[in-house]
């Protein structure tokens, strides 16, 4: 009897564990992940490394909005440049929010019914040179350097890739 109940004993505080854990769990996971491989984001390459970051290190990626990302729950974000052959460019940036309503408020507040709806993650928008997407409690901000065919489809090539890549 002493066998099973420190069998049972085990596994609950095992699942005690993972419940309490979870959330940061999942927290730990790399953003680097979300980032498409070369075969999922077409004609984009990365240009240069991935910059991460968290907190209050935000500032040194967003100069004058991460306190409007902050005060809404942002965790992290992670920031990449790619480029195409024809040089192109599109930066795209990965938030991570502590809840989905807190992606949605900032998504609401950033998209505001602009631009053309796109069925892509839980909702998309598509403006003339940049894209927002939210999937979960990530929030997906693609902008590229001209409004020309090539570079928006880069945008909802590159942003197609990214949210299939995020298990909400």
């Amino acid at each position: 009897m002493a066998v099973k109940l420190t069998k049972g004993l085990g596994a609950g505080l095992l699942l005690l564990f993972f419940m309490l854990a979870g959330p940061a769990l999942v927290l730990a996971a790399d953003l680097n992940a979300y980032l498409p491989p070369p075969a999922e984001s077409k004609d984009w390459r990365p240009d240069g490394p991935a910059q991460e970051v968290a907190g209050q290190d935000l500032f040194q990626l967003i100069n004058g909005g991460a306190e409007f990302y902050l005060k809404h729950g942002c965790q992290r974000a992670l920031a990449q440049s790619y480029r195409n052959e024809h040089g192109k460019r599109i930066n795209l940036e990965i938030f991570e929010m502590r809840t989905p309503d807190d992606a949605q408020a900032v998504f609401a507040q950033k998209a505001a019914g602009r631009g053309e709806k796109l069925d892509l993650g839980h909702e998309a928008r598509l403006e003339d040179y940049y894209l927002n997407c939210r999937k979960g409690r990530m929030l997906i901000t693609l902008t590229g350097f001209d409004g020309e065919s090539e570079t928006r489809t880069g945008l909802v090539d590159l942003a197609r890739a990214v949210a299939g890549r995020i298990n909400d």
